[in-house]
């Protein structure tokens, strides 16, 4: 009966409720958009760094994280890929790496060459179209645009790459460079130079060896579990291991966590801020049925059952608000997500300088909606708790009369 009565007192002033579920519903709406635009934040930062260097999970010589040398390479070929191919695997990249000295008339410069399979790494960061001129080519060499213009060579020209290979070889070979790139990472314009991993093999001298090979899950909410059953296909030797994306990018990791903390704070003031709103419109409606509630408690009514009106009432107010601003904000943060939002000029100037894309994303994780509703649904019930503490101090004589 007393759920009933308080859906009923709901409506009989429309307009005191429709301010309060408005004010409920903008804070269901703003709380999630923020926490959406930070989480997706995160993801994009993720997303080029894992892309570009780690990838989600890799493959790599148990000494190579400490000292990321030549000489901790390991054998790959067909049978170790079609071992590694497990389900929920999206893609395997093997690369070899080293850093040589790069040189082209009477310039020279340090450089990291990067021994690729196009094929695949187009799949994992779309390399193949962030070409300027020319495509990766057998014998040839793709510069970063801004190593070739320190360089000042171009498509066409040879260079000269010499420094050290596998286990103390001497690495020297001369390449037409066959085209130029453009990748989002400004450190990687200045100082990559991709050849396919074949001539990478042979230029360094590791036949049928990689420094590292990336692994692409389908799910990356899946990466823990994708980890330990690679971990388990490994030999027992520990010579080669299997390590995620935050064991290899603990900078990138202390970032966010930093990141998050201040949005914890940004978050708090704007609870805060959406904490006095509803509670203003409640303390307002409960004030203006000061004279309801004294003639009610006159009549017989006991204070204990019109307490729990009021609170249902307000709770109902409140649900309806949550749900209200869940609706709302579910078309939103999935048009967002599939639509990003570009920044402008200066702004995306700024973002290529970071090696960051010039867009505002957004996060569609649906723990996002759960969390801020429940943080606003118990917002809402703190502030109910106010109608019927009032209730229970409130002096009938004085409100009959007022």
């Amino acid at each position: 009966m007393l759920l009933k009565l308080a859906w009923r007192n709901l409506w009989r002033s429309r307009k005191r409720t429709l301010i309060t579920v408005s004010s409920v519903f903008f804070a269901v709406l703003l709380a999630v958009m923020a926490e959406s635009v930070n989480r997706g934040s995160h993801e994009s930062m993720i997303r080029n760094s894992v892309s570009y260097f780690t990838g989600y999970l890799q493959l790599q010589d148990s000494a190579y994280f400490e000292e990321p040398s030549l000489d901790y390479c390991f054998s790959w070929n067909e049978a170790e890929a079609e071992r590694f191919s497990l389900p929920g695997v999206q893609s395997l990249i093997p690369r070899l790496q080293g850093f040589v000295l790069a040189a082209g008339g009477d310039r020279t410069r340090a450089a990291l060459v990067l021994g690729i399979e196009p094929e695949k790494e187009q799949q994992l960061n779309g390399l193949q179209d962030q070409l300027l001129a020319g495509d990766f080519e057998p014998g040839g060499v793709v510069l970063g645009d801004r190593l070739a213009e320190r360089l000042q060579l171009g498509i066409g020209d040879s260079l000269v790459l010499l420094g050290q290979g596998y286990q103390g070889q001497q690495a020297a070979g001369i390449y037409r460079i066959s085209g130029l790139v453009k990748p989002t990472s400004p450190e990687l314009r200045k100082q990559i130079a991709y050849l396919t991993l074949a001539d990478a093999q042979s230029l360094f001298g590791a036949y049928d060896m990689v420094s590292s090979v990336l692994v692409m899950p389908n799910q990356p909410n899946a990466t823990d579990k994708l980890q330990q059953q690679m971990s388990d296909l490994l030999p027992a030797d520990g010579f080669v291991v299997v390590r995620n994306w935050r064991e290899l990018l603990p900078e990138l990791l202390a970032a966010i966590e930093f990141d998050n903390a201040s949005n914890r704070i940004i978050l708090f003031i704007l609870y805060l801020v959406i904490g006095f709103g509803i509670f203003g419109t409640v303390l307002t409606m409960t004030l203006e049925r000061r004279k309801e509630f004294g003639v009610l408690i006159s009549v017989g009514m006991r204070r204990r059952r019109l307490g729990w009106m009021a609170l249902y009432e307000s709770l109902l107010m409140g649900c309806i608000g949550i749900l209200a601003g869940m609706a709302a904000s579910v078309p939103l943060v999935a048009w967002f997500y599939y639509h990003p939002i570009p920044m402008g000029e200066e702004l995306q100037a700024i973002s290529e300088e970071f090696g960051v894309e010039p867009l505002i994303f957004f996060s569609a994780d649906p723990s996002i909606f759960s969390s801020q509703a429940l943080v606003v649904l118990g917002m809402c019930l703190l502030v109910a708790l106010y109608p019927g503490y009032y209730i229970s101090k409130l002096d009938v004589l004085k409100a009959s009369r007022s």
